[in-house]
């Protein structure tokens, strides 16, 4: 995704009035964080349950 957004950004096609992109990208980016917050902590706490 990011490589997409980079892409668009040097052809010129990346506006700020269309922002689908960017809050696509900023959407999976807090999505994939999450869920690497969450699957470590699941892999630390598993020894104590």
């Amino acid at each position: 995704m990011g490589l997409y957004v980079c892409a668009r950004s040097w052809n010129g096609k990346l506006l700020p009035d269309a922002r689908a992109s960017l809050d696509n990208t900023a959407v999976l980016w807090h999505y994939v964080a999450a869920q690497g917050l969450v699957g470590m902590g699941v892999i630390y706490l598993m020894p104590l349950i």
